[in-house]
């Protein structure tokens, strides 16, 4: 599912779709973005939101392959890392790691 989230001055729009290039067409450059890709393990459609963005192409195989969680200092077209958390389970009350990536750039943020 992806999400996305454009801040105006006044408002804030949330508009939720599954298909990626719906999601991007509604995406306004002129203003801040949160665009939260949930559950998404589309690989092409991971790739054409990076390059929706202008970013390296790189980054499409460090969130795919689960790059070690840290900030990448290596690219510098965003600001790139990787985390862990652990969520409960509530059907049997254990803990499970989530992973995640979040991307930081000039005005938005895209979380898988």
């Amino acid at each position: 599912m992806l999400t996305l989230l454009t801040f105006y001055p006044d408002n804030l729009e949330i508009f939720t779709n599954r298909d990626v290039d719906t999601v991007l067409k509604r995406i306004d450059g002129s203003h801040n973005i949160w665009l939260r890709c949930i559950h998404f393990r589309d690989r092409t459609g991971t790739a054409r939101i990076i390059k929706h963005f202008g970013l390296n192409p790189s980054r499409v195989n460090m969130i795919f392959n689960h790059s070690p969680v840290g900030i990448d200092e290596n690219v510098e077209d965003c600001l790139f890392d990787s985390y862990e958390i652990l969520t409960p389970q509530i059907k049997n009350n254990e803990l499970e790691v989530a992973r995640g990536n979040i991307i930081v750039g000039n005005n938005f943020i895209i979380t898988f």
